[in-house]
């Protein structure tokens, strides 16, 4: 999946794909370069160019093949639970 994002007010833009910085595909960071080359949908997973006359960065995202189970939720705790009978009823 390909995807672009608008920003109006760009700053040092990156992207981290499995804890790793992946450079632009042309290597230019901000550029004005009207001929960059974009990702597209066949890119690897993160490609990535800056397109600073539009203020998009592309993006292409990949969903992981084999994705890892997700962690069981932990069990919460009962907001009402039933009140301990008291050890002597006759008291």
């Amino acid at each position: 999946m390909l995807i672009s994002l608008y920003y109006s007010n760009p700053q040092k833009l990156e992207v981290h794909y499995r804890g790793a910085l992946v450079p632009p595909i042309d290597g230019v960071l901000n550029s004005f370069n009207f001929s960059m080359t974009k990702p597209t949908v066949d890119s690897p997973c993160a490609s990535n160019a800056f397109a600073a006359w539009e203020n998009k960065i592309y993006v292409t995202l990949c969903a992981h093949p084999n994705p890892s189970p997700s962690p069981s939720p932990s069990p919460r705790p009962n907001p009402h639970p039933h009140p301990k009978p008291h050890p002597n009823p006759h008291a």
